[in-house]
């Protein structure tokens, strides 16, 4: 079984600093390794215009053909998973369609993708959509009691060496 693990990193485009969304599969030596990825993002370079080009767009009309045409393969696919991300910060409820129909196509297994690709790398970036939107909507409140409840049951109080913190539905762990 081949070992993955994905990496999402995101940051806001400040002034001449850039952002960006790395997903990382480790143990799969066809993809780009951080260090590569580190120097292509150095200022002035196209990745890194393309990527501050990305998290300054202001309409999602203009990064969802970003994201097709890097599902077509015609754009690094890189670029449609930060299109994605930026689309989430945008909060824009057209967008809400668009991911319902793109997460049910993954589970059917019927969005094509470039050769190599996962198309269940979009998942996490689809579900920061919906996340921002329902944020957006409801508000942080309403939404973190409507998550709290769902992890695990555990202990209201953590102990550790040294530190008594009062923690809500923490797991019952001694260091």
């Amino acid at each position: 079984m081949r070992a993955a693990a994905v990496l999402l990193a995101l940051a806001v485009v400040e002034g001449r600093s850039a952002a960006a969304q790395i997903q990382i599969r480790i143990g799969d030596s066809t993809r780009t390794i951080y260090s590569e990825i580190h120097e292509s993002l150095r200022e002035g370079t196209p990745a890194a215009d393309t990527v501050a080009a990305i998290m300054a767009e202001k309409k999602v009309a203009k990064l969802w053909p970003r994201v097709r045409d890097a599902l077509a393969g015609r754009r690094p696919y890189n670029d449609g998973l930060l299109a994605l991300t930026r689309i989430a910060e945008l909060r824009d409820p057209t967008s809400a369609d668009s991911v319902r129909r793109w997460r049910d196509r993954i589970e059917k297994g019927t969005l094509k993708v470039p050769a190599g690709e996962d198309p269940g790398d979009l998942l996490p970036a689809l579900h920061a959509i919906e996340l921002e939107l329902s944020r957006a909507k409801q508000g942080d409140l309403a939404l973190l009691s409507g998550l709290l409840p769902r992890i695990p049951e555990g202990t209201t109080t953590w102990e550790t060496p040294g530190c008594l913190a009062d923690w809500t539905r923490v797991p019952r762990t001694r260091w």
